[in-house]
C-alpha cells in the first residue's frame, strides 16, 4: 500500500481492483454478523477506491443480494458467486441481476450422491426452484429428535 503525507492530506491507493470474500466463516462472525469496522471497510474500497467487491458463498446468490443493499449499501458493480461457484451473477441495479455463469450439476448426478450421503453419513444439501433443501445424517437427525423429545415439544 502507498501512503504519500503531506501537512493537510493523507492519499492512500489500494493494489487492488477486485476482493472476493467468503460469507461464512470469514465476513460473518461466529454470531453471523458483519461488524461496523468490516462494512466501513468494504464501503471505503468499493466507494473511494473503485474496488469490485464480490461476495462469494455455497449460498443461494438470491440470499447474498440483501447483503449488498441492506448492509453495504451498494447496488452497482457488485458481484456474487454463489451456490458453490455454479452460479455467478452481477448486480446491475437494485433490484436487477445478469447472470454471468450458470452451471447446476446435472440431475443424474442428484441420485448417486444422495446414496453416497446415506451410506457415508454425510449431510446431503441441494438446491431446487430458489430453496435448499437439506437431509441431514442419520446420527444428526437421531440426536435433534431426542433433543425435541427432552425439550418437551411433540415430534409430528
Amino acid at each position: 500500500m502507498q501512503t504519500t503525507n503531506t501537512a493537510t492530506t493523507t492519499t492512500m491507493s489500494f493494489p487492488y481492483s477486485l476482493v472476493a470474500i467468503d460469507l461464512d466463516g470469514t465476513l460473518f462472525t461466529s454470531d453471523k454478523v458483519i461488524t461496523d469496522n468490516t462494512i466501513s471497510i468494504l464501503r471505503k474500497l468499493h466507494f473511494d477506491h473503485g474496488v469490485k467487491i464480490v461476495l462469494a458463498s455455497g449460498r443461494m446468490t438470491e440470499n447474498m443480494a440483501p447483503l449488498y443493499i441492506n448492509v453495504l449499501d451498494m447496488t452497482e458493480e457488485v458481484y456474487m458467486i454463489g451456490y458453490n461457484g455454479a452460479k455467478c451473477l452481477q448486480m446491475t441495479t437494485a433490484h436487477q441481476t445478469e447472470q454471468l455463469f450458470h452451471r447446476p450439476l446435472p440431475r443424474q448426478f442428484y441420485p448417486p450422491l444422495f446414496r453416497y450421503c446415506q451410506k457415508n453419513d454425510l449431510l446431503f444439501t441441494m438446491y431446487v426452484n430458489g430453496k435448499c433443501v437439506s437431509v441431514l445424517p442419520q446420527q444428526q437427525q437421531q440426536q435433534q429428535e431426542e433433543e425435541t423429545v427432552e425439550d418437551g415439544a411433540a415430534i409430528a
